[in-house]
């Protein structure tokens, strides 16, 4: 039995070897195990404030090509009021810096970053790190848009459309190879507050292509600053990594296989709404999904 163990982006990873039956009833139990405890720790851990930076915003980190990368929004600006993160402060610029140098860019007036750190991964496995961001239009709402470094400075490398309105928002639930392909792939969950739909992007060139969708999910509370109610996994012991996000409302924990055709491999009921991120801890070879729920108790999900 070997297991491959680590730190994924928008939460824990968990990659298991041997099989798992997929099909085999889930449920949701109160525990008080100390693992349990820990893989919860582990997942709410890694926050680490942006000197200079935007109010509550976090750097995000990521070792690309044998060398370390930081990101973090900068020029807080107050030009987009929707303050579905707690306040109405966003980013108005972004600052990457890799080994000891340092990239700027900063965003057009109709724009601001309405994240609280960006993501880095190399989608297109050149060796060179992509910064993933969640960037809105003022008129038009919430995108993806992935810079890269190019001839010294940040530049655009994809995005997807605006959603289409103002104070429409998505919010990224995982980066990783979700479809068996060797490459990372972008996983949001478009509209969280309003019947959420799950989305999965794959980098093709210069462009950002869905190929799939799932709808009535939710992987953030309206005016919370926590962005990480999601998980990754192998569930179904295919080898290939899974997503695991809560239900619109955050009463059920779902995951899904987007590996070919999209397909769920549990839904489970909450008796009290999940209202935290989720770690992943391991029991006989199968990963166990970790969160506090809305009433305080510490809950696991497992089969």
């Amino acid at each position: 039995m070997k297991f491959t163990i680590g730190l994924a982006i928008c939460g824990i990873v968990v990659s298991a070897m041997m099989p798992a039956n997929a099909d085999a009833q889930w449920s949701a139990k109160v525990t008080s195990s100390g693992a349990h405890k820990s893989a919860l720790n582990r997942a709410r851990g890694g926050r680490a404030a942006a000197k200079g930076g935007i109010p509550n915003g976090y750097t995000g980190r990521a070792t690309i090509g044998g060398k370390k990368v930081w990101g973090w929004y900068t020029k807080p600006t107050r030009r987009y009021a929707h303050g579905a993160l707690g306040d109405t402060v966003e980013g108005g610029g972004l600052a990457v810096r890799v080994g000891s140098k340092r990239y700027d860019l900063t965003l057009p007036k109709t724009q601001v970053f309405e994240d609280l750190a960006p993501r880095i991964a190399d989608l297109n496995r050149d060796g060179i790190a992509d910064i993933i961001t969640i960037r809105t239009n003022l008129s038009g709402g919430a995108a993806i848009a992935v810079y890269t470094i190019s001839g010294g400075k940040l530049k655009q490398l994809a995005a997807t459309k605006p959603i289409g309105r103002a104070n429409r928002w998505l919010n990224i639930a995982g980066i990783a190879d979700f479809t068996g392909d060797g490459r990372p792939d972008i996983v949001s969950v478009v509209k969280p507050h309003i019947q959420g739909t799950l989305e999965l992007h794959q980098l093709k060139g210069s462009k950002l292509r869905r190929t799939a969708r799932a709808k009535g999910l939710s992987n953030h509370i309206y005016k919370s600053t926590e962005l990480r109610l999601s998980a990754i996994a192998d569930v179904n012991g295919d080898g290939v990594l899974d997503i695991i996000v809560p239900s619109f409302g955050q009463q059920r924990l779902v995951a899904y296989s987007l590996r070919g055709k999209i397909k769920k491999l549990f839904d489970v009921a909450l008796s009290s709404p999940l209202n935290s991120p989720i770690g992943v801890a391991r029991s006989k070879g199968k990963p166990v999904f970790v969160f506090r729920d809305r009433a305080g108790k510490l809950i696991a999900v497992s089969n």
